[in-house]
């Protein structure tokens, strides 16, 4: 009876070491452990002594570990396998995914079948991104429906404020996925900011609540920003004034002269001579000039001849 008894709380013993070590090291093959075992089963007398065995000594020590080839019931099966297929430089790819990515596939309910319906674009946000449109409930056919623009995060805020695919690419294509959030933000909708000729989202915005048309902002010269069309503006600059200062007169500058009541034609060949020869006549310098009466050829000479920092500062009063 003792014999027995012994033998069956070996055999326990051995059932969950078994079990402990193989979720550690994988599939092993006991050795030596597993003969010893067959004797004690097959009672050979007391030549084996179970009694005997070392009580301290851990089995891991007695226990050699070999990797193998795990058995079939170990193996994932083909339908728990997440495998992506696309196409790549002209050829058919497929990647099996790991494990990790897999089980997060699994949770969600999402099969290799749902997921290759997915535009293969999204594949460069991460395999989760995949994960991230089915648990928000997007389907491959809604998210195909984006524009490339729209990354995974956009196409979910865009679902989560009920802005369709046809809605949100309706947005002219230089206006990034940001733009399109701050414009819908502030209420302007495609039609509005697409007769605008700016890019910058935020610009529309203030040109809008200035209340200035696109009309009248495209009227404004291309080397105008938003911000310099609003101070233009302000200052009762119209367009067709402001387009006929010299390109390099920057529109504060335009705003000093215009008030000065300086024409466009009585400007620019002053600014001539800056690109002539890389001098700093400013706005209030012109002005003076003017007001004064020394022509443009009077500087350009002073320019060409002496160093017109000192003509201005020196020859000419103030």
């Amino acid at each position: 009876m003792h014999k027995q008894k012994l033998l069956r709380n070996s055999d326990k013993n051995y059932e969950e070491n078994k079990m402990s070590l193989t979720k550690k090291l994988g599939s092993i093959v006991l050795v030596g452990l597993a003969g010893l075992l067959s004797g004690c089963n097959k009672g050979e007398g007391d030549s084996h002594n179970i009694k005997d065995l070392p009580k301290a000594e851990s089995p891991a020590s007695r226990i050699s570990p070999i990797p193998i080839e795990p058995d079939a019931e170990s193996r994932p099966s083909a339908q728990d396998l997440i495998v992506l297929r696309f196409q790549y430089d002209g050829k058919d790819k497929e990647i099996v995914l790991p494990d990790y990515a897999s089980e997060s596939f699994k949770k969600s309910g999402l099969t290799s079948n749902t997921a290759n319906q997915y535009n293969p674009r999204f594949h460069r946000y991460g395999y989760f991104g995949l994960v991230d449109l089915h648990r928000a409930g997007i389907t491959p056919e809604i998210a195909n429906s984006y524009d490339r623009r729209f990354d995974v995060d956009a196409i979910i805020k865009l679902r989560q404020r009920n802005i369709e695919p046809r809605s949100a690419n309706a947005f002219d294509e230089r206006f990034a996925s940001y733009d399109v959030f701050v414009l819908i933000g502030a209420g302007i909708t495609s039609e509005e900011a697409n007769r605008y000729r700016f890019d910058n989202a935020h610009g529309i915005v203030d040109l809008r609540d200035n209340k200035i048309t696109s009309d009248t902002a495209n009227s404004y010269d291309p080397r105008f920003t938003s911000s310099n069309i609003i101070d233009l503006i302000k200052n009762e600059v119209p367009s067709e004034v402001a387009n006929s200062y010299r390109g390099k007169f920057r529109a504060w500058a335009i705003s000093v002269l215009f008030k000065a009541g300086i024409k466009p034609e009585q400007a620019n060949p002053y600014l001539v001579i800056n690109e002539k020869y890389d001098t700093k006549i400013d706005p209030e310098d012109i002005t003076r000039f003017i007001n004064e009466g020394i022509s443009p050829e009077t500087i350009e000479r002073l320019a060409r001849e002496e160093d017109l920092k000192k003509a201005i500062t020196e020859w000419i009063p103030r």
